[in-house]
């Protein structure tokens, strides 16, 4: 088994967001009520969906935009929590120990993203045939293109 996979086969990152939104739940849930629909929504909101973001990105080709997606939820979490703390709707304890596991979280994902952005970088480009990628707009079929041997020039209009 890989090291940074779980059982079934979802990268370890996953499994631990999917424990750290269990744990905040039920945090939230205790938050006064003047807030609880505010700032404890919007963290338990941010909590499910960057759970949801890593489970995509485990079962998807692309991973790129969604491991983006992900850490920027993690950052807006981070700033959340630190919300919740100043707030006084948890405790320094509790606060100290979402922000170890949302650090943890957020190293894994971008240790998952490296090899994402190199993978995509070692892919080759493909152009279409007869454009010039320097010139999109211009293709071997306009009207103001000169043939030079074997070469074709553009001219710009």
């Amino acid at each position: 088994m890989n090291k940074n996979k779980t059982d079934d086969g979802a990268p370890i990152a996953v499994t631990k967001v999917y424990d750290f939104v269990l744990w905040l739940l039920p945090k939230v849930e205790n938050f006064p009520r003047a807030h609880r629909f505010t700032v404890g929504e919007r963290l338990s909101t941010d909590g499910l969906e960057l759970l949801t973001t890593l489970v995509e990105a485990a079962y998807s080709r692309d991973k790129d935009e969604l491991l983006q997606r992900a850490n920027r939820k993690i950052n807006s979490t981070r700033y959340l929590l630190r919300l919740a703390k100043d707030l006084k709707l948890m405790s320094m304890d509790a606060y100290g120990f979402s922000a170890e596991k949302l650090d943890e979280i957020g190293r894994m994902v971008g240790g998952w993203t490296e090899p994402e952005q190199h993978r995509r970088q070692a892919l080759p480009v493909q152009a279409n045939p007869g454009t010039d990628p320097d010139r999109p707009h211009c293709s071997s079929n306009q009207k103001n293109e000169k043939m030079t041997g074997s070469v074709v020039s553009w001219t710009l209009p």
